[in-house]
C-alpha cells in the first residue's frame, strides 16, 4: 500500500493487491503452515512491487496525448485494472457492466474516467 498498490480482502479472507500495471498478488489469511505458502506469497509480492516500480510514470516525463476512448465498465476493469477499480470504488453508486464510459488521459498518460450520459 505504501508504494501505491490498491488492496481488498476477498470473501475467503485473502488480501488481493493490485499494482498500477493491472497485475495482482494474493496473500492467504493463514501463513503459518509448514508448506511453501508463505515463501510463494512473498515472492508474488516482490514481483508485484517490482512491476509497479518499473511501470510507474517518472516525474517530468512526457507522454504523447492520447485520444479519448469509449469503454464499457467491464472493458475498463480489464484494461485499466487497479486504476479503474479505485475510481469505481470511490463512486457512491454502482454501474452496470455495460454502462458506457469516456476514458481520457492526463498529461502523465494516466486514464481518467467519466460516465457518458444518455448513451
Amino acid at each position: 500500500m505504501g508504494i501505491g498498490c490498491l488492496g481488498r480482502i476477498s470473501s475467503k479472507g485473502h488480501c488481493i493487491l493490485h499494482n498500477n500495471t493491472g497485475s495482482t498478488a494474493s496473500v492467504p489469511p493463514n501463513l503459518t503452515s509448514q508448506n511453501r505458502t508463505a515463501q510463494n506469497a512473498r515472492a508474488d509480492m516482490r514481483r508485484l512491487m517490482a512491476e509497479h516500480r518499473v511501470e510507474a510514470p517518472l516525474s517530468g516525463s512526457t507522454h504523447e496525448p492520447r485520444r479519448a476512448q469509449e469503454k464499457t465498465v467491464s472493458q475498463a476493469f480489464v484494461q485499466y485494472g487497479a486504476r479503474f477499480s479505485a475510481w469505481f470504488d470511490a463512486r457512491p453508486d454502482g454501474l452496470p457492466a455495460g454502462a458506457l464510459l469516456q476514458v481520457t488521459f492526463d498529461e502523465s498518460g494516466q486514464p481518467l474516467f467519466e460516465v457518458m450520459r444518455g448513451a
